[in-house]
């Protein structure tokens, strides 16, 4: 995307994509929630990643076929991937739907930052300093004020949503996808990965997809209901987001455009009062502090 004069997008331009990106991400927990008495979770993802693959390839066929090869002799990570985004990440997330708000999932996403700290720390042996350790404890503490809606009691009485803890579950399985895709070749470009990602995503949702049908006769209606929601997350919140999102981090950078990851769970509550009725309750409140205040100081570098 360029600017009028033609030549690279303007620091407003990049602000604009990056919004309208958060905003599709956010939308895509809203009409999540919306539609989940009629669509299935994993029928859902399966035709999103079809149709995003599709949408996606006539654009970037020529740097398919060239870094192919690369793709190919990193086939187990490719396959990680998809593993970690659909099958662990966005099924989970979307079955959550079922029995939680579309409020207390887009809180429990602003938990992901400080997951990808903690994967780090485990998994690439990175090293944690206390301020980062108490933004992990603080944004911790957060998510569990939402999941037991503020009765800290309820963790005794093992009394809690189901839904939210389907939800964290998927966010982790999303900051594990951000630690995974480290591993990729930096030759390869982000669309080529996503595009592979999405390939091999289909490729792991089938033998759910099967069980989905077979097993407990939930079947997806073909509808234009169907046809819509589909196409929402193929293409708003899957491929222009990712592309917006790009454009934006090339423009300003890594650490503004990180910002405006914030803006996520603040788009689904705005989003998710004026479509779904849902309210913000004073426990959301308080965790949504703990969480932005632990995953700011947690990823915050010393001056």
């Amino acid at each position: 995307m360029k600017d009028a004069t033609g030549g690279a997008p303007s620091d407003w331009v990049a602000v604009v994509l990056l919004a309208l990106g958060q905003t599709f991400f956010a939308g895509a927990i809203v009409v999540g929630r919306l539609v989940h008495v009629d669509m299935p979770p994993v029928g859902l993802m399966f035709w999103r990643a079809v149709v995003a693959f599709l949408v996606l390839m006539p654009f970037i066929v020529g740097r398919w076929r060239r870094e192919w090869p690369l793709l190919r002799a990193h086939w187990k990570i490719v396959l990680g991937l998809g593993l970690t985004q659909a099958a662990l990440g966005q099924v989970p997330v979307f079955l959550g739907l079922h029995t939680t708000t579309a409020v207390n999932a887009g809180l429990i996403t602003a938990t992901q930052p400080a997951l990808i700290m903690l994967l780090a720390v485990v998994w690439l042996r990175e090293r944690i300093g206390p301020r980062q350790a108490v933004g992990l404890i603080a944004a911790f503490a957060g998510t569990i004020a939402i999941v037991v809606r503020g009765d800290i009691a309820a963790l005794a009485r093992l009394e809690f949503s189901i839904g939210d803890l389907w939800v964290q579950i998927g966010i982790a399985s999303w900051a594990a996808y951000a630690i995974l895709v480290r591993s990729m070749p930096r030759t390869v470009s982000p669309l080529v990965i996503f595009q592979s990602m999405t390939l091999s995503s289909a490729a792991v949702l089938i033998p759910l997809y099967a069980v989905e049908v077979w097993v407990f006769d939930a079947h997806l209606r073909f509808d234009a209901a169907t046809v819509f929601t589909v196409l929402y997350f193929a293409v708003l919140a899957s491929v222009l987001a990712l592309w917006f999102l790009a454009v934006g981090i090339r423009v300003l950078g890594p650490s503004r455009s990180g910002m405006f990851n914030y803006l996520m769970p603040v788009i689904t509550v705005a989003l998710a009062a004026a479509i779904l009725g849902e309210t913000l309750e004073r426990f959301h409140l308080v965790g949504f502090a703990f969480i932005t205040g632990g995953v700011v100081l947690a990823t915050r570098k010393p001056a």
